[in-house]
């Protein structure tokens, strides 16, 4: 039996082995069916006559003998493949579509009992034009009740993924993929006797799943490309192009669907959600430095077959050197960037012209540096920049802005959105800098140092094709700018996708503690802004004039109070021992009331631009008495259109309200139940990243208690003002006490959230959900 075993495993290797050209990337484990434009394609004047499987001794080959129903081969139309048309122009006589047959009854039987499958297509798609589904490819049994897989387009041009055995069950997009670009679409059916049926389109994430059943005498049909049913159904025909169609007899692995998806997508240049789930850059001192006497002239990305191999430098005078053992027994490389010609610096470059391309077509990205930077000599040093040397200098790159030294991101289109930080990093010692570009056509960018806190963001457009240059470390624009970087680096990391807040939490953490550094990323949840009713208070008679920012180097410093008439007064010891600010609001002037004011108006301002947040608050509400809420808080600019975030409690109902406003728009997260109740609560609110932000509130607890959808990012907001908006309105005054004010710029996970608003309903003695099980745990042995 182990003979057996032993023979059969080899067989496999074997079949594997003789498996058509392995492209790099693409899963080729149970793939049966490679239709691939660029190979295998037989055309003349009439059109493609035969198309072939590149996978040996498996699937189907594809042919068409009709002169009238030929597709047609266009050469080096997806980032220089090929692909076939599929015209439908047979309008006269309603049926005959372009379209080509396999003959084999038998070579997807397998796929339909039970063994699951995943398909992927490259293709773009025209609209039908009938109600009935467009079938990219089918091999549907023609007879009843015409059993088989397929992938195909509604008559809207939604992807759909059915699956047929006694009846029909269809995984369905969510929007349609007619948009004159080429797509990377996915359908996966999970093995057993009741696959989950899922689609894809451009991403990872599922469209559209449905559940379906199946048996083990299921039958298939032989391959038909451009129809279904053998192509006997009338007007079920795919309109558009084909570049590649791949057909596996097993469902692949999230991982692998990722993996295959980029590949392809980045193949044939399309812009995709698929992402890596590891760098595609990884330099490290450590490893794959070539050096001599002169300099270092070569340094080895070390991830293998992934986007850019090498940089190298062959002029002696712009050779970086190689530092061993210079941080926590690692290695790093020193740009000094100081030559006499005052131009030519350290620099290493790269020579892949599209290597990074992708990068600023919509799929995101992210980069760590480990870096030292030394003072300042001119506009700004480049640690890397992949910008093309001309105009518009589309690309990327990490930046220290001098003088002054601080962390920039750089991203280029056709213009220049730049995140910059607010501190120098020219501190002598060496730091965890990131950046992040979020996916789609109008990505956030942010910039970090040392902490999973974003110094600045910004939000920049791209159009979909922008290109990037090769990969300069040193300097930008294949170093012919000066940009020249001054400093020591031992490590550049680059994924080609957004790394959510937790991955980027812990590679920033691991590299931390690889080179003994002290960073926050090991404690990762540092508010920006945390006022505290036990610190920080200036006060007087009169009331208080003064709330100081406990977190250094914080957003706003204080918040500040000039008129005694504007003072909330101090209550000591009133919420588990610890103090509040009471704001009467009592407004005996008519249009004041109490209220603390910053005078930062640009320090909130990545709360708007896509950057996420997250804010708590520890308060007691009086009823508002007007029709306005009651701020509790809020950065609204005072002026047109008064964008900016806010926390309030709803008049009447008393609801607890998450407020973001966006140019002249307002967006309301509310509670549903009154808050008004004489105790103390924990609220909270919080903004997912990126440009379709969601925004949820919440009462004493992690479930959220209302959330609303954001149709717009805001530019700029205001100070911070504390107990109103606006900087003043007086219907708006909040009525109440104030014991704790948190704001974190970025969205906190679930588990983060949590533990933060578990830790103040400790800390203040406020019994909510946030606090998990409470009584006395009796262990029986």
């Amino acid at each position: 039996m182990k003979l057996a075993k032993y023979w059969t495993a080899c067989a496999a290797l074997l079949v594997v082995g003789q498996m058509g050209p392995v492209r790099a990337g693409v899963v080729t484990n149970g793939l049966i069916q490679d239709l691939d434009a660029n190979a295998g394609v037989v055309s003349d004047a009439n059109g493609v006559s035969a198309w072939s499987n590149q996978v040996a001794g498996a699937g189907d080959h594809v042919a068409q003998t009709d002169n009238a129903r030929k597709p047609r081969l266009l050469s080096a139309v997806a980032n220089g493949r090929n692909a076939l048309r599929f015209d439908k122009d047979g309008a006269d006589d309603g049926t005959i579509g372009d379209m080509l047959a396999g003959v084999s009854e038998t070579a997807f039987d397998p796929l339909m009992r039970g063994s699951g499958y995943t398909w992927f297509v490259v293709a773009r798609s025209d609209l039908p034009s009938s109600g009935l589904p467009g079938s990219i490819f089918g091999t549907l049994l023609n007879g009843s009740p015409w059993p088989g897989l397929a992938a195909q387009l509604s008559g809207s041009g939604i992807v759909q993924n059915p699956f047929r055995s006694s009846i029909q069950y269809m995984a369905v997009g969510v929007y349609s993929v007619v948009d004159g670009n080429y797509h990377v679409l996915v359908g996966r059916v999970t093995d057993g006797s009741a696959p989950v049926i899922t689609v894809y389109d451009n991403s990872s994430t599922v469209m559209g799943c449905v559940t379906g059943v199946t048996t083990d005498t299921t039958e298939s049909g032989p391959l038909c490309v451009g129809a279904w049913r053998t192509g006997d159904f009338p007007n079920n025909k795919w309109y558009g192009d084909l570049a590649r169609v791949l057909i596996y007899n097993r469902p692949l692995s999230d991982a692998e669907i990722v993996e295959t998806g980029y590949a392809l997508g980045a193949a044939y240049g399309i812009s995709t959600g698929f992402s890596s789930t590891e760098p595609i850059i990884d330099f490290n001192a450590d490893a794959g430095v070539v050096s001599d006497a002169n300099g270092v002239s070569a340094w080895s990305n070390q991830i293998a077959d992934a986007m850019e191999d090498a940089v190298v430098q062959t002029e002696n005078n712009k050779k970086p050197v190689l530092l061993s053992a210079a941080v926590n027994g690692h290695s790093a490389l020193r740009f000094d960037s100081g030559d006499s010609d005052g131009l030519a610096g350290d620099a290493l470059a790269g020579d892949s012209e599209t290597a990074l391309d992708p990068l600023m077509r919509g799929i995101g990205y992210t980069w760590f540096v480990v870096a030292r930077s030394d003072g300042p000599s001119g506009e700004s040093g480049a640690i890397f920049g992949s910008l093309l040397n001309g105009a518009p200098w589309s690309g990327l790159s990490a930046l220290i802005a001098y003088p002054g030294g601080a962390v920039r991101h750089p991203f280029r289109t056709a213009d220049e959105y730049k995140a910059s930080g607010t501190y120098s990093v020219a501190d002598g010692s060496y730091h965890v800098l990131a950046g992040r570009a979020s996916a789609g056509l109008a990505p956030v960018i942010t910039v970090y140092d040392n902490s999973p806190s974003a110094l600045g963001c910004v939000t920049g457009t791209t159009t979909g094709i922008a290109e990037s240059g090769p990969l300069c470390i040193g300097a930008w624009r294949t170093g012919l700018f000066n940009t020249l970087w001054h400093g020591d680096l031992a490590r550049i990391l680059i994924y080609n996708r957004p790394l959510p807040d937790e991955e980027l939490t812990t590679i920033g953490r691991s590299l931390a503690v690889t080179y003994g550094l002290s960073t926050a990323f090991v404690t990762n949840t540092t508010p920006i802004l945390d006022l505290n009713a036990d610190y920080g208070v200036v006060s007087d008679a009169n009331g208080v004039s003064a709330w100081s920012n406990q977190v250094a180097g914080g957003a706003e410093d204080a918040v500040v109070q000039t008129n005694n008439a504007g003072k909330p007064t101090v209550l000591t010891g009133v919420l588990n021992g610890h103090n509040a600010l009471r704001f009467d609001n009592d407004g005996a002037d008519g249009d004041y009331g109490d209220r603390l004011l910053g005078d930062d108006l640009a320090a909130f301002d990545c709360l708007l631009r896509g950057g996420g947040y997250t804010w708590f608050v520890v308060a007691r509400s009086d009823t508002p008495q007007s029709w306005a809420p009651g701020i509790i808080f809020g950065t609204l600019e005072n002026a047109s259109p008064y964008s900016g975030i806010a926390a309030a409690v709803k008049n009447v109902s008393g609801c607890i309200e998450n407020l973001f406003r966006t140019s002249g728009y307002e967006y309301t997260a509310s509670g549903s139940v009154s808050v008004v109740n004489g105790k103390y609560h924990v609220f909270a609110g919080r903004a997912t990243p990126g440009t379709n932000v969601t925004i949820t509130v919440y009462d004493n607890g992690p479930t959220a208690a209302g959330s609303a959808s954001l149709a717009s990012l805001g530019d700029n907001g205001g100070a911070i003002c504390i107990g109103d908006f606006r900087t003043g309105k007086v219907e708006a005054r909040w009525y109440g006490d104030l014991a704790r004010v948190q704001i974190f710029n970025r969205y906190l996970t679930e588990r983060e959230f949590s533990a933060a608003g578990r830790a103040l309903a400790n800390e203040y003695g406020i019994w909510t959900t946030f606090a998990g099980p409470r009584g006395t745990i009796v262990t029986v042995r």
